[in-house]
C-alpha cells in the first residue's frame, strides 16, 4: 500500500472536509492507535476546525431554531469529540467546554441554569479530572442523559489563583468563588473582594460587590454608571418579556422586583425604581433591547466570558417567561426573535 493510499481522506484536504467526512473522522479518532503517524496530524486539523467553530458560535443565537437543530447538534458532537481527544490543557479546552454547555442549553432550555453554573465552574479551574462523559456517552449526546452525566459527573481541580477579569468602567471578575460585578476599577475591586466587601447574590451565580459605607468616592461615579447601565438593561429586558404577552402577572412582577432589588445592592437607582413603578405604562421595543444587549456583550473580548454572560441573560429571560407558570406563544416568539437578532 502506498503512503498516499493509506492516508486518511481528510488529511489530504482542508479543514472544511472535516465536516464532509465527520463520521469517518470520529471513527478514526475514537479507534486509532495513538501512535499512528496520522493521529497527531488529525488532532491538529480537528483543533483548527474547532477554532473556526468557536468563532462561528460567537455570532450564533443562543436559542436553537428548530430548523437548525441538526446543525446545532452536530456542533455539540464536534465539541464533545474535541474534548474527548485533546488534553485538558489543550488550547481551546475551556472555551470548548463552555461552548458545549451553551449548545446543550440551546437544545434543552430547561437545563440552562445548571449548564451555566457548570460553565462557570469550569472557568474557575485549571484542571479537568473528569469531563463527566466518555466515548460510550458520546452516542447519547442527543439525549438528556448526556446533560445529566456532564453536569453531575464532571470534576475539576486546581482552582485559578487570583482573578480573571474584564475592567473598563467597573469590573467583572471571575475567581474560584464565582463571578463578581463591581462598580470599582480592577485594583480596587480586587481589594474589595479580598477584604470581604458587602455582596449580594443574584441567583445566577453572580454577585454584586459594593464598597462598605453608604457613599462612594467621586472617582468611582463613572464606574457606578456602567454598573447601573447593566442593572437598567436587566430591568428593561425583564419588563419587556414580562409584558409582551399583554399580561404582566403578579408572579412575573415579584420575580423582576426581587431580582432588581438584589442587583441594586450598589445603591438605589431612581430610574430603575421608576421603570418598575410604571411597568405597564411604558412599552419597550425588541429593537432597543437587542441593541443594548449587543452593546453589553460586545464589551467582552474573551469568547468564554461572552458566552457565559450571554447564557446568564438567556436564563434570566427564561425565568421571567416561566415565572407565571405559563409560556405564552408571544413570549416564546419574542425570545426566539431576541436570540436570532443577537446572532446577526
Amino acid at each position: 500500500m502506498t503512503p498516499s493510499s493509506s492516508t486518511p481522506l481528510w488529511l489530504d484536504l482542508r479543514t472544511e472536509y472535516i465536516d464532509a467526512n465527520f463520521e469517518k473522522v470520529v471513527e478514526y479518532l475514537r479507534n486509532a492507535d495513538k501512535n499512528d503517524s496520522f493521529y497527531k496530524k488529525t488532532k491538529e486539523l480537528f483543533e483548527q476546525r474547532i477554532e473556526q467553530l468557536l468563532e462561528e458560535m460567537s455570532n450564533r443565537s443562543l436559542y436553537a431554531d428548530p430548523a437548525n437543530k441538526d446543525t446545532t447538534l452536530k456542533a455539540a458532537r464536534m465539541l464533545a469529540v474535541y474534548l474527548l481527544t485533546h488534553s485538558h490543557s489543550a488550547k481551546f479546552s475551556a472555551e470548548a467546554f463552555v461552548a458545549l454547555a451553551k449548545t446543550l442549553a440551546s437544545l434543552w432550555p430547561d437545563h440552562a441554569k445548571t449548564l451555566i453554573n457548570k460553565s462557570i465552574e469550569r472557568l474557575q479551574h485549571n484542571e479537568v479530572d473528569s469531563l463527566g462523559f466518555t466515548w460510550s456517552d458520546y452516542d447519547k449526546i442527543a439525549q438528556e442523559l448526556f446533560i445529566y452525566n456532564l453536569v453531575n459527573n464532571s470534576k475539576f481541580s486546581a482552582p485559578i489563583k487570583g482573578f480573571k477579569y474584564l475592567s473598563q468602567h467597573g469590573s467583572l471578575l471571575l475567581d474560584k468563588n464565582g463571578l463578581h460585578l463591581c462598580s470599582s476599577p480592577i485594583k480596587e475591586a480586587e481589594k474589595l473582594l479580598d477584604s470581604g466587601a458587602k455582596s449580594m447574590d443574584t441567583s445566577l451565580k453572580m454577585t454584586v460587590v459594593t464598597p462598605a459605607g453608604d457613599k462612594l468616592k467621586k472617582s468611582q461615579e463613572k464606574d457606578i454608571k456602567a454598573v447601573e447601565r447593566v442593572i437598567k438593561l436587566m430591568t428593561k429586558t425583564g419588563l419587556f418579556f414580562g409584558c409582551v404577552d399583554g399580561n404582566y402577572d403578579d408572579t412575573e412582577r415579584q420575580f423582576i422586583d426581587n431580582f432588581t432589588a438584589r442587583l441594586s445592592a450598589v445603591g438605589p437607582i431612581d430610574e430603575v425604581q421608576d421603570m418598575l413603578a410604571h411597568a405597564t405604562d411604558v412599552h419597550y421595543t425588541l429593537d432597543e433591547i437587542v441593541a443594548e444587549t449587543r452593546e453589553l456583550l460586545n464589551g467582552f473580548d474573551n469568547l468564554a466570558e461572552r458566552q457565559t454572560v450571554a447564557l446568564a441573560l438567556y436564563q434570566f429571560i427564561d425565568n421571567v417567561i416561566k415565572a407565571d407558570g405559563v409560556e405564552h406563544p408571544a413570549e416564546r416568539e419574542a425570545f426566539v426573535a431576541w436570540n436570532k437578532a443577537l446572532a446577526k
